[in-house]
């Protein structure tokens, strides 16, 4: 720990601005001195141009600007607006009284149109709030639709186009992807895709998407329940009840799903063992029934203005009987055999995770978080194998039980402390500690692997403002130890102890006509998922299995990116160096005579990009564009070059059409051309989307959302890796009809949750 206290004292070393931008704190109560919200706060100069605005959350506010005088102005639903003349000349505290409006105005409905998306330094802002995204029936189909989030075919993973998986969370509390569906969509705010976080966020992530939820300050309870009909190659039905109460102090939210999901999938591939003579190809396909239920419990309890403490659990579970079908060619020399395998499937996979949160405000600039949590996740597969050679009768093969669960618990302490304009401090630290097991039963022999990681972490984050100049300097230190093991062998088979040291910076200019130019760097890794970092496989014919890797390493990242902001357009170009990128390939087994499709570390990736983000209104339409010209090249001493890396073209496109009031409607499409990658060749895709929504007696509101509309969302990729060419292609359950009902009961409250995730790695828990 010595190394992270000097670090500190370096980062505190740093000094070299003097104060000319300040900032004005606001606290907002009513007639009875309760704090305010559903408002917002407005900086304006002589000119009534905009300087700056505010959220009002929890009757606070702050606004920043430079030495002046500006008229401040205060709107909060129900209230008499408040204006006030403010001499900016230092940082100062304003406290507002606000006025009930007359009593005969309480019922009137006050709806602002903002823009749905926005660009800022590089980072995105999506309003969810009364936008025709607040439609879609699950958070995960808000995510599929902005800009450069991409689904896998499977549905299980999320990530960001040439950013990898991005770290989520859900305000301050980071949980997993599958998770965010237990969120009602019309209790979203805004959902922020931040580019370039800061040392305070896991160094696990080149990226972080940010959902917030709207704020809970009235008193009272609000249930909403929501069914969908979704029509894809099998119908699935989704049905979920939402509580939120409020009684002075306490705070309670509560969700229950019930989903009768009906999963497919399918995939195809061809492999030539250029070594062997040998040449192969499958296509596979499985369809089952997959019931789900997801919960989720949190409470929170003000023990005064200033201290909060809050609790939560949440649990997923969900079970499936599944067969999968195998057709497969196998060309040995000039012997020729075609295969069908069957295999029996049995699956269930739970995950509960549970936090316990402290946070105290000293001052205005000045507050504390501890936390602590515990994450657990287990999976039970017990699997059937026949196969059937050259149309014979098919024959018992195998029967296999695979059982994988992990343990985390981690501790957090979090301080910040606002000195000034110039300076705004944070520092952090957390404990990791987690133990996997993976147990496997095949060909009568069982397998023991156990996996033990503790990470050690902390950081210093500062940042400030000088004149038009804004700066974000941080530092983040992490230890970590890993061992892994088979039970019967003395030797461990993994055993890394490694210390990262991972700077970020940000540099941002400001000119008179608000233009804006921003630099970043920063160093990220990405850890392995469990899952994958284990020794479980799945079988898939008698010549192909899936296993996961136990020498998988961690992928470092380093990127540059320079950021402008001119009026409306936001242009972006950076460069990226990744060491130990992580893909999937194959690797022909001798000694088993099969091939084998694992994850694996290659050696390095390069890429490159130019982005432009043109927001476009013209009377009722409200167009958000996203144009991305990017090159990637990636590099392994056992992979073929086979296509020279060329850039390619990424483009999104949001369209939405206000003509008939109460009524939303929007055409979403993306598409990229095919990209070219050294190793690797990606076919091109073309996505598009449509949404209508039209509310009815204020509480119900029925919706008819469009997916894939063309089917074209089937990813290929072909490539030449140990001297064995693979080409292959995955068919996403994309298509999608969904009609949906919201109907919402009691007193309409904005939600919000005090829960901070003290586990920033939630997402490897797979």
């Amino acid at each position: 720990m010595k190394e992270l206290a000097i670090i500190i004292c370096l980062i505190f070393s740093l000094s070299g601005f003097s104060q000319n931008k300040f900032t004005l704190y606001g606290n907002v109560e009513n007639e009875q001195n309760e704090n305010t919200s559903l408002g917002q706060a407005y900086l304006l100069n002589d000119q009534e141009q905009l300087i700056n605005f505010s959220i009002v959350e929890n009757g606070n506010f702050s606004l920043s600007a430079e030495s002046g005088t500006y008229r401040l102005k205060v709107e909060v639903l129900n209230y008499e607006i408040f204006e006030e003349t403010i001499d900016l000349d230092k940082d100062q505290q304003v406290d507002i009284k606000l006025e009930s409006l007359p009593d005969h105005l309480d019922e009137v409905q006050i709806t602002a149109k903002r823009k749905t998306l926005t660009y800022k330094d590089g980072n995105i802002n999506i309003n969810v709030e009364n936008s025709v995204f607040e439609t879609l029936s699950q958070t995960k189909d808000v995510l599929a639709k902005l800009p450069k989030v991409q689904i896998s075919p499977d549905g299980e993973e999320l990530q960001l186009l040439g950013q990898g998986t991005p770290l989520i969370y859900l305000g301050n509390q980071q949980i997993q992807f599958q998770e965010l569906n237990s969120i009602p969509v019309t209790n979203i705010r805004n959902i922020e895709i931040i580019n370039n976080p800061g040392a305070q966020y896991e160094a696990d992530g080149t990226s972080v998407i940010v959902v917030h939820l709207k704020n809970n300050l009235e008193n009272g309870f609000n249930v909403s329940l929501t069914e969908t009909a979704s029509f894809k190659r099998r119908f699935n039905n989704y049905a979920s009840t939402a509580l939120n109460y409020r009684k002075n102090k306490f705070a309670l939210t509560a969700n229950f799903e019930y989903n009768r999901l009906h999963h497919w999938e399918s995939n195809q591939s061809e492999f030539t063992l250029l070594d062997e003579d040998i040449y192969s190809r499958y296509k596979v396909v499985t369809s089952a029934p997959r019931p789900q239920f997801v919960s989720g419990l949190n409470l929170s309890f003000d023990l005064d203005e200033d201290t909060k403490l809050s609790t939560g659990i949440n649990f997923r579970t969900d079970s499936e009987d599944f067969p999968i079908e195998t057709e497969t060619f196998l060309k040995d020399g000039l012997q020729s055999t075609d295969i069908l395998t069957l295999t029996q499937n049995k699956a269930q996979k739970s995950y509960l995770t549970s936090q316990l949160n402290f946070n105290k405000s000293f001052s205005k600039e000045q507050t504390l978080f501890l936390g602590g949590q515990y994450s657990r996740f287990g999976q039970d597969l017990q699997t059937e194998i026949y196969n059937s050679t050259n149309q014979q009768e098919y024959e018992f093969s195998d029967l296999r039980d695979q059982d994988f669960g992990i343990k985390r618990g981690s501790m957090r302490v979090d301080y910040e402390n606002k000195l000034n304009s110039i300076l705004n401090i944070k520092l952090g630290a957390n404990l990791a500690l987690a133990k996997a097991n993976a147990y496997s039963f095949i060909d009568s022999e069982a397998q023991n692997y156990g996996y033990e990681e503790s990470v050690y972490a902390s950081y210093a984050d500062l940042s400030g403002n000088f004149k038009n100049w804004e700066y974000r300097m941080g530092l983040r230190i992490e230890e970590s130890q890993v061992e892994g093991n088979y039970e019967k062998e003395q030797n461990s088979a993994i055993n890394r102890n490694n210390l990262n040291w991972l700077p970020s910076i940000q540099l941002n200019y400001s000119t008179e006509n608000e233009n804006r130019l921003s630099i970043n760097y920063k160093r990220s890794l990405k850890r392995p998922n469990y899952s994958n970092a284990s020794s479980i496989t799945g079988y898939l014919n008698p010549f192909l299995e899936f296993s996961g890797n136990i020498n998988l390493k961690p992928t470092y990242n380093d990127e540059v990116s320079l950021n402008y902001q001119w009026k409306k357009l936001s242009f972006e170009a950076g460069y990226y160096a990744e060491k130990d990128p992580v893909y999937y390939s194959v690797d022909f087994n001798e000694e088993m005579e099969r091939l084998i499709m694992s994850p694996n570390n290659l050696e390095r990736e390069n890429g490159m990009y130019l982005e432009l983000a043109a927001p476009v209104t013209y009377k009722f339409l409200t167009s958000t564009n996203t144009l991305l010209l990017a090159y990637s090249e990636t590099m392994d001493a056992a992979g073929i070059q086979a296509f020279e890396a060329k850039p390619f073209l990424y483009y999104y496109s949001n369209n939405e059409f206000d003509i008939i009031p109460k009524t939303q409607f929007a055409i979403n499409f993306w598409g990229q051309t095919t990209r070219y990658e050294g190793i690797y060749k990606r076919n091109s895709m073309f996505i598009i989307g449509a949404s209508f929504s039209r509310t009815i007696f204020e509480k119900l509101q029925v919706s008819l959302n469009f997916n894939d509309l063309f089917q074209q969302m089937n990813y290929g990729e072909t490539y030449q890796i140990n001297n064995i060419h693979t080409n292959s292609l995955f068919f996403a359950d994309g298509q999608e009809i969904a009609i949906g009902l919201k109907y919402s009961f009691g007193k309409k409250l904005e939600t919000s949750t005090n829960l901070e995730d003290v586990d920033e790695e939630l997402e490897r828990l797979k």
